[in-house]
């Protein structure tokens, strides 16, 4: 008797009842690179046309340097812009280049008055805001080693950008 009303009060009692359901899902999409674009991929050019030998002093024959970077889907990550080339033997922020004595420097806006020279392998951080687009404004000046005669004729360089995201 006592066993039918142990089982009888437990019927009697107030049940909770918890009732479970997935009602959240999450997604999305695991990228090794993000895909962007310098330039769109294109080289960038730059022509110093001529250029008198005694005239190279850091100032005169200044070319801007202009390009997009392009990030599609507005990843909103830091990236980092990194500047790459062969050091040339009499300064560390110039680009080497085929003329013995000619180097090529890299400079940014860095205040609205200054400039700031970009040394090589040097990095910049980029805030794309979440946007796809993001333009980059630099600009080159040969210099040369003193105290050197710089032979006339063609000359050339290159460098690179690489653009990285942590």
């Amino acid at each position: 008797m006592w066993i039918f009303k142990i089982v009888l009060l437990f019927f009697l009692l107030p049940i909770k009842l918890s009732v479970s359901a997935d009602n959240m899902s999450f997604y999305g999409t695991i990228m090794d690179t993000v895909p962007c674009e310098i330039n769109n991929g294109e080289t960038i050019s730059v022509n110093f046309g001529n250029i008198g030998i005694n005239k190279i002093d850091g100032i005169r024959y200044k070319e801007k340097v202009s390009f997009q970077l392009k990030c599609p889907g507005g990843f909103d990550v830091p990236f980092r812009l990194i500047y790459r080339g062969k050091v040339s033997d009499f300064d560390p922020a110039a680009v080497k280049t085929s003329t013995n004595g000619l180097g090529i420097k890299l400079f940014r806006t860095c205040s609205q008055s200054e400039n700031c020279e970009v040394k090589i392998g040097e990095s910049m951080d980029i805030d794309m805001n979440g946007s796809e687009m993001n333009s980059q404004q630099f600009h080159v000046v040969p210099v040369k080693k003193q105290n050197i005669d710089i032979k006339d004729g063609y000359f050339q360089s290159s460098a690179s950008f690489h653009l990285d995201y942590y």
